[in-house]
């Protein structure tokens, strides 16, 4: 399951090799351009009105829906509300492990009693979508109310103010409705649409749901992710040590990012005497992405930049090969040289063609021998002025 698997975290103790220079601020760049992701509030009904194997139904289903969800999506997070008598967190956004949090969700003890759902929502979204609670701005935020019967009458005069209150946050609302208990009139009004309530007969049936929701629910908030390809200067003009220190910086940028962003995706284009593709998207396995820049072999010759950026787009960023419709894509170009005289007629080509695909753009040039017009060729590589860097040496 995506949420236990850190990519790049294990049998990392050698891949930092010469990078000392970089360790504090590889990556964090690009970490910067990640999708905030996707939380979800489930808010359960622990009223009296449920047997206690309901509940434990209900519990089951709510592990169901989070493990499907994290097959299809690594940087969605979850919390889980309980009403009745009160309201209480029993999960919150900030408990992103999932062993973890499944362990939690068994544990859950109803509370019996009242069904405030209304003062649930209302809680849910003045305590869990708050960033002293780990929500994080820009997210796509999502609440599903899970019920089995009709609003506690003097908490009927919230359901209004909730489901104002969620609109402005913009959050979409799934209903769940449980038995013939539950008023369809309330759970219309808790779902932001037709399309996001559902009715059941009893706690059983929540299972047989699950297909549906995977429809308009879990495939819907399927995270395309990023995918970053870095372009690696394998040129004549750099000396061996310097090849191995690109390429620690490299492994570094991809700890760095796997860190933070597990919907993140690499690959390495090497070019020189040629262009090709080192480590590809559909490489996905931390420790093996690792091992395969290790084991990469300088080219050297020419510095055809442009040429390999041209590459890149038509080889790396398409299906074929990995690349995810919707996905965010970041290009890296490691450079310490001009472009090759023959090659410079490529580089307006090789920028249009990342513009029309909306590939963000980053120029990493190397060396103090890039004069003026050299500089002018890094900032084409680059989207913008803030995407353009130099250093002296590797």
């Amino acid at each position: 399951m995506g949420k236990t698997y850190m990519k790049g975290r294990s049998n990392n103790n050698n891949n930092n090799n010469n990078n000392e220079d970089n360790e504090e601020d590889g990556g964090s760049t690009f970490i910067t351009n990640t999708n905030p992701g996707t939380e979800i509030a489930i808010i359960l009904d622990g009223s009296g009105s449920i047997s206690s194997d309901d509940f434990e139904r209900a519990k089951g289903f709510i592990r169901t829906v989070m493990e499907k969800v994290w097959e299809k999506c690594f940087n969605c997070e979850f919390a889980v509300v309980q009403y009745g008598s009160e309201i209480r967190t029993e999960l919150s956004l900030t408990e992103t492990d999932g062993p973890t949090a499944f362990i939690t969700v068994n544990n859950i003890k109803q509370i019996g009693k009242a069904t405030i759902t209304a003062s649930a929502m209302i809680y849910t979204i003045e305590n869990v979508f708050v960033p002293a609670n780990g929500s994080k701005e820009g997210s796509k935020k999502i609440m599903i109310v899970v019920s089995d019967g009709a609003i506690s009458r003097w908490d009927k005069e919230n359901l209004q103010n909730a489901t104002k209150l969620s609109e402005e946050k913009n959050i979409l609302r799934f209903a769940i409705g449980v038995g013939n208990e539950t008023k369809k009139d309330e759970m219309e009004k808790i779902s932001s649409n037709n399309s996001t309530l559902f009715m059941v007969e009893d706690y059983k049936a929540l299972e047989k749901l699950l297909s549906t929701l995977q429809t308009s629910f879990i495939q819907g908030i399927e995270d395309p992710g990023t995918e970053i390809a870095i372009i690696l200067d394998g040129s004549g003009s750099i000396s061996s040590d310097d090849f191995e220190r690109a390429k620690g910086f490299i492994r570094t940028v991809m700890e760095k990012v796997w860190e933070k962003c597990f919907n993140c995706e690499f690959a390495v284009v090497q070019y020189g005497l040629e262009i090709r593709t080192e480590l590809s998207l559909t490489e996905t396995d931390g420790p093996t992405a690792f091992k395969t820049v290790n084991n990469i072999k300088q080219i050297g010759n020419a510095t055809i930049t442009a040429s390999a950026m041209i590459y890149t787009i038509e080889n790396i960023f398409v299906p074929a090969n990995g690349s995810k419709e919707g996905s965010k894509k970041i290009m890296i170009v490691v450079s310490d040289g001009a472009i090759s005289h023959w090659d410079k007629e490529n580089l307006q080509n090789a920028t249009k063609l990342s513009e029309e695909k909306n590939i963000l753009r980053f120029a990493i040039g190397v060396s103090s021998l890039f004069g003026i017009c050299h500089r002018q060729q890094l900032s084409e590589y680059a989207t913008s002025a803030p995407g353009l860097q130099t250093v002296e040496e590797f």
